[in-house]
């Protein structure tokens, strides 16, 4: 306690917090505490002039990981990761993100983003609230678009969007597979299904 009159003879204090099962005080003005949680310490003088103060019981992280090392993401799109921190009842969780280069990547939470119109390389790391540290590599391609899908039979592409198999010959299947353009489209994930159409049906006379 600092007395804002120097010529304050009697500077007798007396200590006290409102919860003393989360910090206690003793005479001294030493606290302790004993539980997580908040309490107000009191400091009285003499006179009954008081001052206080906040104490905030937490429990703050010993270490910090990412779930990853590394992630490769396209121009705009995003992705999710683990952040670990130990002991597992931490209560001070709050990460603060960098990145060494915003332009092509950044972090907020649990996410990761890729920039809008940046490629290349960018480390993001993660700080808690009382320095530790993790970090990860992000490496940003440019998304291109599939501006066509093709569908090859037996390996060969045709114009024609009707095929007949003869059933009952020896032989009653055809290899489909797709042709997307362009060839280094970001994503080329297919999907394929069958569809019944009754008015198509051959019906011999």
């Amino acid at each position: 306690v600092k007395f804002r009159n120097n010529n304050v003879k009697n500077r007798a204090i007396t200590w006290s917090s409102n919860d003393e099962s989360v910090v206690s005080v003793d005479t001294n003005g030493l606290v302790t505490a004993h539980a997580l949680g908040g309490v107000q310490i009191t400091a009285t003088s003499s006179s009954g002039h008081t001052a206080y103060c906040y104490i905030d019981v937490v429990i703050m992280p010993t270490s910090i990981s990412l779930g990853v090392e590394s992630v490769q993401l396209f121009t705009s799109r995003s992705c999710e990761i683990d952040i670990i921190l130990e002991p597992f009842n931490c209560t001070e969780t709050f990460i603060q993100w960098t990145s060494s280069n915003p332009r092509v990547a950044s972090a907020s939470g649990t996410t990761i983003y890729a920039g809008f119109d940046s490629t290349g390389i960018a480390t993001l790391t993660a700080t808690t609230v009382n320095g530790l540290t993790a970090s990860v590599e992000v490496k940003v391609d440019e998304y291109v678009f599939v501006q066509s899908i093709n569908i090859l039979i037996d390996g060969v592409q045709t114009s024609s969007k009707n095929v007949v198999i003869p059933y009952g010959e020896s032989s009653t299947a055809l290899q489909l597979e797709e042709y997307i353009y362009p060839v280094n489209a970001s994503i080329k994930d297919v999907t394929w299904s069958s569809f019944f159409d009754a008015t198509r049906l051959y019906k011999p006379e």
